[in-house]
């Protein structure tokens, strides 16, 4: 049992450095791109080696071994690869997508192994081949799971909120969070979302952040087909902390370009005829490059006869704005993705107050979507 804690030790260490990588990766300026990637490709090799050496210390069995090593080389490969390549074709998102996926296949094999072993307390080099079996088809199902989930159509969730003051009937608002555009998501995902949105013929779109994940530049493209939303009402867009990797300032330029509007610590009236109602937009919590969240600026100076719809990032913002500005009548958030994969979603489940879905509170209402895309791994 001392030798399994030692291994898990190491690994959540390890598992830290690698984050700590990716993190430094995804600060670093656009203009480095060479050092972003061999950033993001240390911290994958890193992740794969730990992985493996956890693997190989709870199942010192060769095939187990070779398969496993297989699938992490495909990963590398794959990954490499579309990081290295300068391209937004549709051949390289998918690329990326598989070595997104064998990445997360892996991880959930180190992780149903030990859980096997944890569980069913079977020798620690020893294991038993029912073991071995068990531990290979659970992490084959949930990664199934997960990427049946990905690929399916997009799941619409109808919220109908009645506002006092704002007398328009069936006015329609189609809320899109964390479409995260970058290695694995391309201007196909996008255009098919944008076609999906369409459909539902809304009268206001507002975007909840973390739009892309790699450079202005890189992503032009997949952001152009924002163009083709046809409300009425327009289009809003308020930052998620993805965002700010690469240059805020430039993306908000970019989306001015294709008729979206950008609520950065600002607010609008949204009219409806004679009707109209407060929206208001905040920078996320965690932004950077002299940029931050105010909830002054965004909601100071209010009519109090007005409802008011608010658009923030993070979850956890709504109990800071709540408790300065009482009269917020709906707040709309992403960020969590409902915890997107095991066996992060049940930590971000006990972190969260609001995980996913609707939270009627007592004066407001918040509602955290779980986003169009996934942010790398599709699972």
């Amino acid at each position: 049992m001392k030798k399994v804690i030692q291994v898990c030790v190491a690994w959540l260490l390890l598992l830290l450095l690698d984050t700590t990588l990716k993190h430094v990766a995804d600060n670093t300026s656009i203009y480095w791109p060479r050092k972003k990637c061999t950033l993001l490709l240390l911290a994958f090799v890193i992740n794969s080696f730990v992985t493996d050496q956890a693997i190989w210390e709870v199942c010192k069995n060769r095939l187990v071994i070779y398969l496993t090593r297989i699938v992490i080389v495909l990963s590398l490969v794959t990954n490499s690869t579309s990081y290295l390549i300068s391209s937004n074709s549709q051949f390289i998102n998918d690329l990326a997508k598989f070595g997104f996926l064998t990445l997360g296949y892996i991880q959930m094999i180190g992780t149903t192994l030990i859980a096997k072993y944890l569980l069913t307390k079977s020798r620690i080099l020893t294991p038993s081949r029912k073991l071995i079996l068990q531990s290979f088809l659970l992490a084959t199902q949930v990664t199934m799971y997960g990427v049946y989930n990905c690929v399916s159509d997009w799941q619409i969730t109808q919220v109908s909120y009645q506002m006092q003051n704002f007398k328009a009937v069936n006015f329609k608002i189609v809320f899109v969070s964390d479409i995260h555009i970058g290695a694995a998501i391309g201007e196909g995902d996008v255009e098919l979302l944008i076609a999906k949105i369409n459909t539902l013929k809304p009268d206001l779109v507002l975007l909840g952040g973390d739009l892309i994940d790699q450079s202005v530049e890189r992503a032009a493209n997949a952001i152009a087909h924002l163009r083709n939303l046809t409300p009425n009402n327009g289009v809003y867009f308020a930052p998620g902390n993805h965002d700010y990797k690469s240059d805020i300032e430039e993306l908000v330029k970019e989306l001015r370009k294709l008729g979206v509007k950008s609520l950065m610590n600002q607010k609008v009236r949204i009219f409806a005829g004679d009707s109209w109602f407060y929206l208001a937009g905040v920078e996320d919590l965690g932004a950077t490059k002299g940029h931050k969240l105010d909830f002054e600026l965004a909601l100071d100076g209010r009519m109090t006869n007005r409802e008011t719809v608010l658009l923030t990032h993070r979850p956890s913002t709504a109990d800071m704005a709540l408790s300065k500005h009482r009269n917020i009548d709906l707040i709309l958030c992403g960020h969590t993705h409902g915890g997107e994969s095991f066996p992060i979603n049940i930590l971000i489940y006990l972190t969260n107050e609001y995980f996913a879905g609707e939270y009627e509170l007592t004066n407001s209402r918040v509602i955290v979507s779980v986003g169009a895309m996934y942010y790398n791994i599709p699972l």
